[in-house]
């Protein structure tokens, strides 16, 4: 064996050893060795980010005289109850992502953060840059509009 077919046989050892190290690292990422299994579990990943950023409609009073009274149809649709009034799809704005910029509070459940309010484009927070970026890679050329 020469010097060369040496250090070759030696390099590929190296490099099927540096694979296995690679390999391990990545093992407590993947659900087995079976491709299907890592497929369910990034599908689950991307369910569960896709479930945080989803829509949250902004609305303003619209000029029906919607009552608390149980029912549900407006003049214009669904009365939805916004905690301090209630509307319907006539006082529909624009929307907002969820996640990035609506917050929870104790008196009245969520509501659009005065930072996206005050410094955010309208129009620009719904989809967010989060649901864009994984439906420009799961939706390739397609326009993605929450």
């Amino acid at each position: 064996m020469t010097a060369d077919s040496l250090r070759a046989a030696l390099d590929a050892i190296r490099k099927d050893n540096e694979r296995h190290i690679e390999e391990a690292r990545f093992t407590e990422w993947t659900v087995s060795q079976d491709p299907t299994g890592n497929v369910r579990l990034l599908l689950g990943v991307v369910d569960a980010v896709l479930a945080l950023h989803r829509e949250f409609r902004i609305y303003e009073e619209c000029d029906h005289a919607h009552a608390y009274d149980g029912g549900t149809e407006g003049e214009s649709g669904a009365v939805v109850d916004c905690g301090e009034f209630l509307t319907c799809d006539d006082g529909y704005l624009y929307s907002v992502c969820r996640e990035c910029c609506a917050q929870g509070s104790a008196a009245g459940g969520p509501h659009q953060t005065e930072e996206c309010a005050t410094n955010h484009e309208v129009g620009k927070c719904w989809p967010c840059p989060t649901r864009r970026a994984i439906a420009a890679k799961l939706l390739p050329g397609e326009t993605v509009d929450g």
